[in-house]
């Protein structure tokens, strides 16, 4: 095997360059993996941004979801073997050789899901993040999430209660060479963590399961599970409380606002029920009733208050997908050319 490897390197804060690094090699519990699929989110370019004091140095490997094949394995690693296709959740802001930029990436073993084989590298490289986001923001317990269920057990039910998905909008990831990566394909992401929501929202047996979107996605977004559309291009944000409440008849039992502006935080704090928790997608922009709270969350289980719920959650995964329980985002797959 090589000892080196290709890296887009983030050199100052909105530069990018591709150098070469050492391949790492797997420690105690770890995997490596060889990078055929990685995708773009949000988050991506929010880390780089020095007010939120990720970024520790310079240069720096980055990106946090990837889709490959394991080619290595640590001491004590007994859940995956060489040649297994995976998918996982990365992080290069605390160490580069856990970054998704790359050829190689190393990921604990313990936090990463086999892909279905039903599933391409592209489909499974749209998961993590924006699952993550949606799985510790509903599932996770308070403060960091809304603890509807933090050892991630879906068994438990909320059968006749009420949700609020913030940001239905658009729902599609988009693969192509649309990076000068040259080392696997790219995956741009957009808005998914609502698709991942309603699911999750859907197994744990909501009655109503409400989303604002364009109405183009109603039908996409009902077959997912979403039981009541409000048109995001006729009903302004602030507007949003009243209406839902309208169709919940009442306030609702839980919300994740996936857009995390001003005035869905305060739209989403509006609906929600007494002695309820919020998580956001973004630093709170708005002021917080005293019979309410909220959290900005930080949808990784590579932090040590998540790692034991992101054990679960990740044992679990394969499982979930390969029965369709959960499905990953549409692709359209562009030529590149």
């Amino acid at each position: 095997m090589v000892q080196t490897q290709k890296a887009l390197f983030l050199t100052s804060t909105y530069k990018y360059e591709i150098s070469s690094r050492a391949i790492p090699k797997p420690s105690q519990g770890q995997i490596l993996v060889k990078v055929k699929s990685v995708s773009l989110n949000p988050a991506d370019w929010k880390v780089r941004d020095p007010k939120r004091d990720f970024i520790k140095h310079f240069p720096v490997v980055l990106g946090h979801d990837a889709a490959g094949d394991v080619v290595d394995i640590g001491e004590g690693v007994t859940t995956f073997s060489t040649n297994d296709r995976v998918f996982f959740q990365c992080a290069g802001y605390i160490d580069d050789d856990y970054g998704a930029f790359q050829e190689y990436a190393l990921v604990p073993a313990e936090i990463a899901s086999r892909i279905p084989s039903k599933f391409s590298y592209n489909q499974a490289a749209s998961i993590p993040l924006v699952l993550t986001t949606a799985t510790v923001g509903l599932l996770t317990p308070i403060p960091f999430g809304a603890g509807l269920s933090p050892t991630f057990d879906l068994d438990v039910k909320y059968t006749g209660q009420s949700a609020f998905v913030v940001g239905g909008g658009t729902s599609i990831g988009q693969f192509g060479k649309l990076s000068p990566i040259p080392i696997c394909n790219i995956i741009v992401v957009r808005e998914l963590t609502v698709i991942l929501a309603i699911q999750l929202l859907k197994i744990l047996d909501f009655r109503h399961i409400i989303t604002n979107s364009a109405e183009e996605h109603f039908d996409y977004l009902r077959s997912l599970g979403a039981t009541d559309l409000i048109d995001r291009n006729k009903i302004p944000d602030e507007d949003l409380a009243k209406v839902v409440e309208g169709l919940a008849e009442g306030k609702v039992d839980a919300v994740i606002d996936t857009a995390g502006t001003a005035a869905t935080q305060a739209a989403s704090l509006a609906c929600l029920k007494n002695g309820k928790h919020l998580p956001t997608v973004n630093p709170l922009q708005t002021e917080v009733p005293e019979n309410k709270s909220a959290v900005f969350i930080f949808g990784s289980t590579w932090v040590d208050y998540n790692r034991e719920f992101g054990r679960a959650q990740w044992a679990k995964l394969e499982g979930l997908f390969k029965t369709g329980d959960l499905k990953p985002c549409r692709l359209i797959e562009l030529s590149g050319d």
